[in-house]
């Protein structure tokens, strides 16, 4: 039997029931293996007790260290908590605030360019406007919006990228809408639609959270001799 085997596996508690057995028996007529298992189990012991106590002083000292932290530090912290948590409220209810007024104030421009569409030569051309009307009409925004792009092309005609830009407010690409607006030359614009241009784009500025920026074209708009000038003023009553 190997002592110092079953010793070292006795200390590791590896050792099996029968093993172990074996091993307690061995210690009464082994004197030497007695006398080392005497010796680990004290030093075992003592390690045991002065880890204790290092353990004890590590917690001690940082008690004492977070006892003495500055009560102004202290403070600081807390206020910066609650800075933190009312920054959050903040965007939080202002989001929320420009999403229910978009949703009270957004509506789908409606067609006022068909009718005049609809007395034209049928050609090509004025066949795929009529179709981008019917869709808008029917809520196929994103179908319709391909087919103004493609209008444009050849007509030239603002209404078909202002109509475009609404389609791309109805299926969510607010950004996209904005730069459709913003890229309208505006050379013939028979219709009165750039000032509605500019009454769509504050209201994507809006939804996207961009307060200041919708603030500054509602103001402009609230100036102008034009139908969207009350709903500009109206809404900026309500942001300020």
């Amino acid at each position: 039997m190997d002592t110092t085997d079953l010793l070292n596996r006795y200390f590791e508690g590896s050792l099996s029931p029968e093993e172990e057995q074996a091993f307690l028996l061995a210690l009464d007529s082994d004197p030497e293996l007695k006398e080392e298992w005497t010796f680990r189990k004290e030093l075992g012991a003592g390690l045991h007790i002065l880890q204790r106590k290092q353990d004890k002083e590590m917690l001690r000292k940082w008690d004492a260290e977070r006892k003495s932290v500055n009560p102004f530090k202290k403070l600081l912290a807390v206020a910066a908590m609650l800075a933190v948590i009312a920054l959050v409220y903040w965007i939080y209810s202002t989001q929320q605030q420009s999403d229910n007024l978009y949703a009270h104030y957004f509506q789908a421009y409606p067609n006022v360019i068909r009718p005049t569409v609809r007395g034209e030569r049928a050609d090509t051309l004025n066949s795929t406007v009529l179709q981008a009307f019917q869709l808008y009409e029917e809520g196929r925004y994103k179908d319709a919006g391909s087919l103004f792009q493609q209008a444009y092309q050849y007509n030239r005609e603002d209404y078909t990228l202002f109509y475009a830009a609404i389609c791309q407010m109805e299926t969510g690409d607010l950004k996209e809408a904005i730069q459709q607006f913003e890229a309208i030359p505006w050379k013939k614009d028979a219709y009165a639609l750039k000032s509605w241009a500019d009454w769509y784009r504050a209201l994507a500025y809006l939804k996207l959270g961009q307060v200041q920026e919708a603030k500054e074209l509602l103001s402009q708009l609230s100036r102008e001799n034009h139908p969207a000038s009350s709903l500009a003023i109206k809404l900026l009553g309500e942001l300020n």
